[in-house]
């Protein structure tokens, strides 16, 4: 029942009282039997006010309201809190520190009770609210949701067949256009009169057959459809890249090795569909099978959870299972993430987005060749007006539409052309192409064997369906053992995937694979093939009979006309066929044949359409039907998937799975953004250089982005000719052959020349020359300007000790409640002793410290720095990381050659304006006076040029940035000298630290802390020792490369046989047993310290793994906290007590 009304004593309330009597008084008795009215009568939980009257409610409402107060405070945090609202809501969100949403709170809860503007208020706020969240959710979590099933289902955690492989085609446009089958043309006239290839006309934005190959592998990844019911679509509607990995169990399980290490069968994929493809596409699907296992290897030797064996635990088939199966769907998401970053997928029709080759995307888009990186990413969480999240992971499902949309036959090249009628003549022998009918066609592609797949070894009577994609083709299957065409369709095999050839490849015996340059003479020929254009009478002979099958096909499925599809995309429908198709010849052939432009068939208006016009945004150039409709698709296709969105995070990939797949939306991969160039470069690193437009623009002709790159002013970065293949590299692992090598540099020529001379204007610096005579004055110069008398190795010494000691006390922090402290000894420490160095004592580079708040670089950045210019120069083993590898150390050079040379022209006193502006610049920056730079001083005063010396302390940086000069013979540098001068030993050290604070070397570890205390001459000499046995047993950088200028053979020693070497050869000399350093002041200040023992966990670990580098040398990488993989350890924290 409600609350009994009160009566309040106030004079105020009394007056409420007094009219409230008088309000009762006037009242009627209740007619309810109960006696009650039905205010007093209602529930307590229909909270129903109590029935006051006019001046009560009046006088209720002014007190309620002084006791609320006032609704809204307009005080500067309220006006700066609306005004983030509206500037970020929609962008990068609103800065909850303002408070806004209590606010509004506060104000519903000041306004009048049971108002319209609160009722407004409070639905607004739960309507927000509602809508942070998606309804219901759209994944669990789980293993069971975690990665994609064989056959797509559960893509939809609640509709699991979504999607599914072996689900009905989807219908997306209701056909209501009533046209009697019988008064539909033949399809053979149809393809006589609108579709018959009638001369060659190259594609108009020059893009290549290879693009097509690769749409090939897309378009196989949707459609399947089955033959025997051809509603059943029997691949998935996502893009798995099933051709590569099934759309089956039974298919997955016939392309896996299954022995704990997540690895595919080498150079193998599942779907036999594509042996009818010219050899550009298996080609092209083999390096996504090779990067399968480059990515499953990888997850494996990182081990980022700690929790695989390797080798794989093979006496526990359960755990092996279980190994396996984690490690295979964990690199199975990458694969086919990247196939998405190639095709950059606003790119399936490249119009709006246009990112210069994200390959796939970028060619169709046409801005590829224009040096422009956007693209449209339709992937990202995104809200609409009302804060409602857009929909994405909700699953997918292909249409007949879109079915009949990916078939690009008119664009098939003239090479792919011959190749294809090369097959059919094999099938057909004698038969002109315009005798063969659909029966015969079917009836001859039917038989066991033919189709076959190792998951249905009887075969399946559905080829015909492989021809009716872009570019048919395929070359039948080939023997695996005879490498020779078979020249029927029997000579199709059953035969596993593993063991498939095409195109007259041989399997390596022992691996399996299939040769690189083979592969890569495939692909390459497929980048020069320039593909044909879209366009009516674009369609070879060749496919007669495959364009007649579409046109049936599409007539069973009952699918709409093309004005009625075009509608349904919001387009206009045309009115005559001179509209659809200007060319008057082809629209009076199309009247002929439909009569009216209403009734003009889906399949053959798009095929027959006018293409559109090469421009910005336009680069694939088809018809514009199909233009608009691929757009749309691909947004639904890839936004659908809950596997490129809600499921797409580090935990499901990896830290580094996750972080391998990003995509770089700049230009700084030397492809604008593109994505194919680091498949090609990965997984063919000796066919392709980092700079070969053939690598970073496939999907354009040779000719064509050679003719963009120079109109951008580029040209001269790139290699525009055919690559060819680099030469072998040797591994020299003996100490007798490392000496032999390192001291012989006029037959083993070092290899960094190139690279030193990109970051020095053409000039080099001392150590990296190939002759050592020619830099003598070089040398000289630089020993005597850092080692000016018998001290400066002492004071050198005692910078690093000291430094240490202080990076120590400044970056340490206590734990709370307890008499102990932490530090991140690498990163905080070791890593920083050199560039404080470098920056003090050689190039003056103004770094911000606590003691320099106004330097320029931060203690990190400048360490950055040092890693890429010596990574550059020494480590660039991988030719996928070659140009932003290259691009970023020219611009590190640049910045430090600025300050080198600025403070040796103020030290040189330079009068000019300019030059004592800079100085003044430099000091107030660095936060030191020009006298401060002995080392620069004595550069200054040897009269040389100033561009000369600061690329000479270019090489002074190099070699202090690393334990690598001092075991160079060729550089003649006096060693003992150098190995104490570098700093960047503190990479070594941190190796050195690492190697004896493991409790493996417990006893080591007691020996070192007791010669640091004993601070003596024979102590330092003995703790030497250990450091140099560290270094051989844990060296930190594996080997070096030498160019070999003419034939010869490396002794051994030993007994071994000499290694024999051909000019042109590379050699890489391991140093893995020939490491020296010296870095007792670095360790004295680190084991100093009281109990110094390892944080537990991770984090007082090196996050490194350990692989092996030219099939020899064992060499460890780490990873990083943003999951790169680096050369540089990165992180190690240590406890000691205080």
């Amino acid at each position: 029942m409600s609350q009994p009304r009160q009566a309040p004593s106030s004079f105020l309330n009394k007056i409420k009282n007094a009219s409230d009597l008088l309000h009762l008084s006037s009242e009627s008795l209740p007619k309810a039997p109960d006696g009650l009215t039905d205010t007093e009568a209602a529930p307590t939980a229909l909270n129903k006010p109590a029935d006051h009257g006019v001046v009560y409610k009046l006088i209720d409402d002014i007190q309620g309201a002084i006791q609320r107060g006032v609704p809204v405070e307009l005080n500067e945090q309220t006006v700066l809190a609306v005004v983030d609202a509206l500037r970020h809501g929609k962008t990068v969100g609103v800065d909850d520190r303002y408070m806004l949403l209590e606010k509004l709170f506060t104000l519903a809860a000041r306004l009048p009770p049971g108002s319209n503007v609160q009722s407004k208020l409070e639905n607004a706020m739960v309507e927000f609210l509602w809508h942070d969240l998606p309804h219901p959710p759209v994944t669990y979590l789980g293993k069971k949701y975690a990665h994609r099933t064989a056959d797509g289902s559960f893509n939809n955690i609640y509709l699991p067949d979504l999607g599914k492989a072996g689900m009905p085609y989807a219908r997306s446009v209701q056909a209501k256009n009533p046209i009697p089958y019988s008064s539909l043309p033949d399809p053979g006239m149809i393809f006589d009169y609108l579709l018959r290839r009638d001369g060659s006309v190259p594609h108009p934005s020059g893009i290549s057959s290879l693009l097509f190959a690769f749409a090939n592998i897309i378009i196989h990844s949707l459609f399947k459809t089955d033959e025997r019911t051809v509603s059943i679509n029997n691949t998935s509607s996502y893009l798995d890249l099933s051709p590569l990995y099934g759309d089956s169990e039974a298919a997955q399980k016939s392309v896996r090795v299954s022995d704990g290490r997540g690895l595919l069968f080498e150079d193998t994929f599942a779907d036999s569909r594509l042996l009818l493809m010219p050899p550009s596409t298996p080609a092209l699907l083999i390096i996504f099978s090779r990067n399968h296992n480059y990515i499953a290897t990888k997850l494996l030797q990182i081990n980022e959870q700690g929790t695989y064996r390797n080798p794989p635990p093979t006496n526990d088939l359960a755990a092996l299972i279980t190994q396996d199966d984690e490690i295979f769907n964990k690199a199975r998401p990458s694969t086919p993430f990247l196939l998405l970053f190639v095709s950059d997928w606003d790119a399936v029709e490249r119009h709006v987005s246009s990112t210069a080759d994200t390959s796939y995307i970028g060619a169709i888009l046409g801005l590829s060749k224009t040096g422009n990186p956007w693209r449209l990413d339709p992937l990202e969480e995104l809200r609409g007006k009302g804060h409602e999240l857009l929909e994405r992971g909700r699953g997918n499902a292909v249409s007949v539409e879109f079915n009949l949309l990916y078939r690009w036959h008119a664009t098939i090249s003239a090479p792919d052309a011959a190749w294809t009628e090369d097959l059919m003549q094999k099938i057909f022998p004698g038969t002109p192409w315009d005798s063969i009918t659909t029966t015969e066609f079917r009836q001859r592609f039917q038989g066991p064997c033919f189709g076959a797949t190792a998951a249905s070894p009887k075969g399946a009577d559905v080829p015909p369906a492989a021809f009716m994609r872009p570019n048919l083709g395929g070359g039948v299957f080939n023997s695996s053992t005879t490498g020779t065409v078979r020249g029927s369709p029997s000579g199709l095999s059953a035969a596993p995937p593993s063991t498939w050839t095409f195109n007259g490849l041989r399997r390596d015996l022992q691996t399996g694979r299939f040769d690189d340059s083979a592969l890569a003479n495939i692909l390459q020929n497929g980048t020069e093939a320039v593909a044909q254009a879209f366009r009516a009478r674009g369609t070879p002979d060749v496919m007669r009979v495959v364009e007649m099958l579409a046109i049936e096909q599409s007539r069973s499925w009952g699918v709409c006309t093309l004005n009625e599809f075009r509608q349904f995309l919001g387009l206009k429908a045309y009115a005559t066929f001179e509209e659809w198709n200007p060319n008057p010849e082809i629209a009076n052939a199309a009247r002929a044949l439909y009569s009216h432009i209403d009734r003009l068939e889906l399949y053959v208006g798009m095929q027959a359409e006018d293409s559109k016009k090469p421009g910005p945004g336009a680069g694939l150039c088809p018809g514009y039907t199909i233009s608009r409709a691929i757009l749309a698709d691909a947004v639904a296709l890839i936004r659908g998937d809950r596997f490129y969105t809600t499921d797409f995070t580090p935990y499901n990939l990896s830290a580094w799975g996750f972080q391998d797949c990003a995509m770089d939306k700049t230009d700084a991969n030397g492809a604008f953004g593109g994505g194919i160039g680091k498949l090609l470069l990965r997984n063919l690193p000796s066919n392709y250089s980092y700079n070969s437009t053939y690598a970073l623009f496939p999907f354009y002709t040779p000719k064509t982005i050679s003719s963009a790159l120079q109109a951008l002013g580029l040209d001269s970065q790139y290699a525009l000719d055919r690559p060819i293949k680099t030469p072998r590299v040797v591994s020299v692992n003996s100490w007798a052959g490392v000496t032999a090598v390192l001291k012989d540099y006029r037959t083993f020529n070092v290899k960094y020349g190139d690279a030193v001379r990109a970051l020095t204007n053409g000039y080099g610096f001392f150590i990296a020359w190939d002759a050592p005579p020619a830099h003598i004055a070089d040398r000289d110069l630089i020993q005597k300007a850092l080692f000016p008398d018998q001290n400066a190795l002492l004071g050198y010494g005692t910078f690093y000790g000291q430094m240490t000691s202080q990076l120590i006390r400044e970056k340490s922090f206590s734990l709370v409640g307890q008499a102990l402290r932490s530090i991140d000894i690498v990163q905080e420490v070791l890593n920083l002793v050199p560039v404080h160095w470098i920056s003090h004592h050689i190039a003056g580079i103004p770094m911000k410290t606590k003691a320099n708040p106004n330097g320029a670089y931060t203690e990190q950045e400048v360490y950055q720095f040092m890693e890429t210019v010596f990574s550059f120069i020494f480590l660039d083993l991988h030719p996928e990381t070659g140009w932003i590898l290259r691009t970023n150390a020219q611009k590190v050079a640049t910045i430090i050659l600025t300050y080198v040379q600025g403070h040796i022209n103020a030290l040189r006193g330079r009068t000019n304006i300019d030059s004592q502006i800079k100085g003044a610049a430099l000091n107030y920056l660095s936060g030191e006076k020009k006298d401060e730079y002995p080392f620069l001083r004595r550069l200054a005063e040897s009269g040389r040029p100033t561009d000369i010396l600061s690329y000479n302390v270019l090489g002074v940086i190099v070699t202090s940035s690393a334990n690598y000069a001092q075991s160079d013979y060729s550089f003649h540098i006096i060693i003992d000298e150098w190995e104490l001068m570098d700093p960047l030993r503190c990479i070594a050290a941190a190796q050195i630290v690492n190697f004896y604070i493991d409790d493996a070397r417990a006893k080591e570890r007691a020996e070192i802390i007791k010669l640091v205390k004993q601070n003596t001459p024979e102590g330092n000499a003995r703790l030497q020792g250990y450091v140099l046995e560290a270094m051989r047993l844990d060296p930190q950088i594996p080997g070096l490369f030498r160019s070999v200028i003419a034939d010869a053979d490396i002794q051994q020693g030993s007994g071994m046989s000499p290694i024999k070497v051909q000019k042109g050869d590379s050699i890489f000399v391991s140093i893995r047993d020939a490491g020296f350093d010296t870095m007792p002041h670095v360790i004295r200040s680190v084991f100093s310290l009281k109990n110094i023992r390892r944080a537990p966990g991770q984090a007082g670990k090196l996050n490194r793994f350990d692989y092996t580098l030219f099939g020899s040398t064992p060499a460890s990488m780490f990873m990083d906290s943003r999951a790169d993989v680096t050369p540089w350890p990165s992180s190690m924290t240590l406890l000691y007590d205080v």
